[in-house]
């Protein structure tokens, strides 16, 4: 599963992107049983005089019907409204 955001506002481009691993890595089945997913989170900003980016790996075990409403929601939600909806979810269970 995959989402990106992009806001340009005062003076800047930011560019948030979201991948979602189903079927996580069987190396880390060791460490974390429970574990479900994997998602790299992908932060970019630019300016006219400097650039950043920022990269976020988060491990998760929500499953998949409370990730499907938090993730996907909306096509037209922001990346940070799926965030909010995310976290909501974590507290349900």
């Amino acid at each position: 599963m995959r989402a990106y955001d992009v806001d340009k506002a005062h003076g800047r481009i930011e560019i948030r992107r979201i991948a979602v691993r189903s079927k996580p890595p069987a190396y880390l089945d060791k460490e974390w049983p429970d574990l479900v997913r994997v998602a790299r989170i992908e932060r970019t900003r630019e300016t006219k005089v400097l650039c950043s980016r920022q990269v976020v790996y988060a491990i998760t075990s929500i499953p998949d019907e409370l990730m499907s409403r938090a993730i996907v929601g909306s096509g037209a939600r922001s990346l940070a409204d799926r965030k909010q909806a995310l976290s909501r979810a974590r507290r349900h269970l």
